[in-house]
């Protein structure tokens, strides 16, 4: 389940790893409480004040910024209504969309929020709780100048420079990224400008100068201390990229561009997915919270050597010592300044993995079936675990469960097809072929909603939904087809036992199954 786990350091080497807040158990969802009695949904974003005493997170899935006190463990939201939305105010009457990157000024005063299906940053004051839009119209695009009429692109990421006037900001699904340059004169206006990645968020891996570099899904950011270098992780490229601010030179810290874990020399050194990003306060040691190779890394800023510091690269949670510990999904860190206490933040099994064991048992898998609205019995359940179980014991681990959910999400895309076609849409073009195309979603990547319904989903085939425009003009990308399949998924309008035999599966009757 979602959690918030904490490492201690001794000097410059991690120790030990304990949850400092989060369910132990599989209850996700938005509950304030002490450490482990506290409930998150899906949380991705973190800050921690100068002073290591508080630590923010962004809750995405609850649509909240909760606050943790890091000596007592206790969580409280500070803004957020819960409810998908859009809007400024003070407190539970502000609305997030999918608030997920965080940063705080060198004062602590204002906490940056990045809302990637709002396209917005949004500013709250630490000390008010009062929330307002600073940069962003809520409109997908690329237009640079004022900051109330630029547009953004999938705002994912934020660093801000120590004198508070340069937020930076990471595009996941705009593969550059901006700049928020503001002013403390009243009578000059903020503005958005672009430091580097394709103006038209053409994706690739290329070294360059401002908008002649190319990123594929830049996920995190960090800043070094004299504000000279941005360090981003470009999520789908594998690698670990700097940026000189004052040229917009991109080049390669670290990561061979393979998807894997190995440490090593720069060149060598693999990263899967890399995500959130976080700094020593000297800027000397980066560190890297490894979406997809379950580990914390580290990188040495002025060599790019890569070591693998906590997490033993296996699906699980558990705490412990660094090396043997186990993290699902890591998605990002924040250090505090005396360097004494590394906070990431972790996914885990879908929420599904009930025991924590890396594998889902029958009953386990009969409670995750119910989450995408299929109720069968337990020999149904039993009968789709057989299915998809290539071993005699009777689980199911979690790429085979993966499997599962994209197949689920093949079969419920034809049937709005199929709706769609009835009401004289556009024919889909979804051929047997195109569910090759859903092998390379994984599992979280089906995880999120978006606004799409499944009908909008049945009027295209998925080159159109990976390529071109739909929902209101918005561009998407591949993950945020996966969300959008996700969204079918929820929607289709019924989802019991007949449904379940239409995919493909000969259920018997209540008690049986073939």
């Amino acid at each position: 389940p979602p959690r918030v786990p904490s490492i201690g350091f001794f000097q410059g080497a991690p120790t030990f790893v304990v949850t400092l807040a989060g369910s132990g158990s599989n209850s996700a969802g938005s509950v304030d409480g002490v450490g482990t009695a506290a409930r998150f949904f899906r949380p991705q974003g973190l800050a921690v004040t100068s002073d290591g005493a508080q630590l923010f997170v962004a809750d995405t899935g609850s649509y909240k910024i909760r606050r943790i006190t890091v000596a007592t463990a206790v969580v409280t939201t500070v803004a957020g209504s819960g409810v998908t939305g859009n809007s400024d105010g003070i407190g539970t009457a502000a609305a997030f969309s999918y608030p997920i990157g965080l940063a705080l000024t060198a004062d602590d005063g204002t906490l940056f929020i990045a809302d990637r299906y709002n396209n917005k940053v949004f500013a709250l004051s630490t000390s008010t709780n009062a929330v307002t839009t600073v940069a962003g119209t809520g409109a997908l695009g690329n237009t640079d100048g004022a900051a109330s009429t630029a547009t953004l692109e999938g705002p994912i990421a934020l660093a801000v420079s120590r004198d508070d006037t340069t937020v930076y900001i990471v595009e996941f699904t705009g593969h550059r990224v901006r700049v928020l340059h503001r002013s403390s004169v009243i009578s000059i206006q903020s503005s958005v400008s672009t430091l580097a990645g394709s103006r038209l968020g053409v994706r690739g891996s290329v070294d360059g100068v401002g908008t002649e570099a190319l990123f594929n899904n830049p996920a995190g950011a960090a800043l070094s201390p004299d504000g000279r270098t941005l360090y981003v992780s470009d999520f789908h490229s594998y690698r670990i990229r700097k940026i000189m601010t004052s040229s917009g030179l991109v080049s390669t810290l670290s990561g061979s561009g393979t998807p894997g874990g190995a440490d090593g020399a720069a060149a060598f050194a693999s990263f899967n997915r890399p995500h959130g990003l976080t700094l020593s306060s000297d800027g000397a040691v980066l560190y890297v919270a490894d979406y997809d190779s379950q580990k914390l890394r580290s990188v040495i800023t002025a060599t790019g050597e890569t070591s693998s510091l906590a997490g033993d690269g296996s699906f699980g949670i558990s705490d412990g010592p660094a090396a043997s510990a186990r993290f699902n999904k890591l998605t990002d860190c924040a250090l505090s300044t005396d360097n004494s206490v590394l906070f990431v933040v972790v996914q885990a099994f879908d929420c599904f993995d009930a025991d924590h064991s890396g594998l889902i048992s029958c009953a386990e898998l009969h409670d995750a079936l119910r989450h995408y609205g299929i109720d069968l019995s337990g020999p149904g359940a039993a009968a789709v675990l057989a299915r998809y179980d290539d071993t005699p014991d009777g689980q199911m681990d979690l790429s085979k469960f993966a499997e599962l959910v994209r197949d689920l999400a093949f079969r419920s895309t034809t049937r709005a097809a199929t709706r769609a076609a009835a009401r004289g849409a556009t024919p889909c073009r979804l051929a047997a072929k195109s569910q090759e195309g859903f092998s390379a979603l994984g599992v979280e990547e089906l995880a999120d909603l978006s606004e799409v319904t499944a009908d909008d989903l049945g009027a295209m085939g998925l080159p159109e939904l990976q390529s071109r425009r739909f929902s209101a003009n918005r561009q998407r990308s591949p993950s945020e087809v996966a969300d959008a399949l996700n969204t079918a998924i929820e929607a289709k309008p019924s989802c019991g036992r007949d449904y379940f035999e239409q995919f493909g599966f000969d259920i018997g009757g209540r008690g049986s199954a073939k």
